[in-house]
This record gives C-alpha cells, structure tokens and sequence, in this order.
C-alpha cells in the first residue's frame, strides 16, 4: 500500500502571553477599570479643588482624606459625589460648645466614614464615638458613618454595610445601644455563623 504521513495537528493561536502581574500597581488597575475608589489626603481647599478637578476628568471616583470640613469643600464635594473619611477622635469647639463635625457634614448631603486616629486603633473607636454622641452626634449618623455610609464612601457596598441578602456581615449583637460603654455583647456573627462564647 501507499504510505500516507500523518499531519500534524494545527495549533490554535491562543494570542501572546499574559503580560507579568506587577502586584505594586493592582490598585492603580482596579482605579482605572472601576473597581476602587481613590482617597486622597489633602490639607487645603487648592489642593482638594485640584483633586476633585483631576479625578472627575478621568472620571475615577475618590474621597478625601484630612481635611478641615467647610462650605466652599462641601459644594464641590457634592457636585462631584465626593466623600469624606473623617476622624472619630474629631471634635470641635464652635462659640462656648463642643460639637462633632460630622453631624453638619451630614446635614450637607456628604457622605462620611469614621477612621481611627489613635494609636490603638479600632480598639477604641467605641469610646471615642460613645463621647462624640455626648457631643451630639446622634447614634444613628454614627451607625451610619461606620457601616453604610463608610461602603458607600470606600466603594464596597455592594458586599458589605448593611443587612441585606446576599451582602457579607459580621453581626454584634447588644444588651444595649451599641455605643453605650454599660452594654455588653450578647452575640457576635461572622460570616453567618455564630461565634461560641467563651
């Protein structure tokens, strides 16, 4: 018989290989496709204009960071959906009270998260918040600015800041109000399953 060689199977192109990860730069990635939001730290009103211009050119959606809250910053931050993550240790001293800035921050329509400024961490953000609603911040703007308000701000609400189907929760549940330093954990969740008490 006639011999016949056997063809060689065509390889499928499957295109050049995937660039090198340069995990340095994976934040700077998820900004630009979308999936992060920027927070720039700033100290003036210049320089937070120059931000807010900047990253609405570009379209990337950012907060700010380190800022002394006024009017002029709260017009621009609204008109561009800007947040701001401010200080729970933060009080203030307007005439002969002491006052809580967040609370006229709010009033404005801004969105806030609270960070921790103090060497311990989130450790103390209880008591720090617990003595700035003494100060008249009201339990629910504090709530608000340490669950849903603070997703919103860093982009993450669609996993996590509320109790709703399908979002991630870590639940504590009190005697008491929460920021009330007499109550007592009761029952903590996470990730859904309920943590044994010691």
């Amino acid at each position: 018989g006639d011999f016949e060689p056997k063809k060689k199977k065509a390889k499928v192109d499957a295109g050049p290989d995937s660039p090198d990860t340069n995990h340095n730069l994976e934040g700077m990635r998820a900004l630009f496709e979308g999936r992060a939001v920027a927070v720039v730290k700033v100290q003036r009103i210049d320089e937070a204009a120059a931000a807010i211009s900047a990253f609405a050119e570009h379209k990337i959606p950012m907060n700010l960071l380190g800022i002394q809250y006024s009017a002029e910053l709260g017009q621009m931050m609204k008109d561009n959906n800007v947040g701001l993550l401010i200080s729970a240790d933060t009080v203030s001293r307007h005439g002969f009270a002491d006052v809580v800035p967040v609370t006229s921050i709010n009033a404005d329509g801004i969105a806030t998260a609270f960070y921790s400024d103090s060497q311990s961490g989130s450790e103390s953000i209880a008591q720090t918040i617990s003595l700035a609603t003494s100060y008249g911040l009201g339990a629910e703007q504090a709530l608000a600015s340490l669950t849903s308000q603070a997703a919103d701000v860093l982009g993450v609400s669609d996993k996590i800041g509320r109790i709703l189907p399908g979002l991630d929760a870590d639940i504590v549940i009190f005697d008491g109000a929460p920021f009330d330093l007499r109550s007592r954990v009761q029952t903590v969740f996470v990730n859904g399953n309920e943590v044994p008490r010691n």
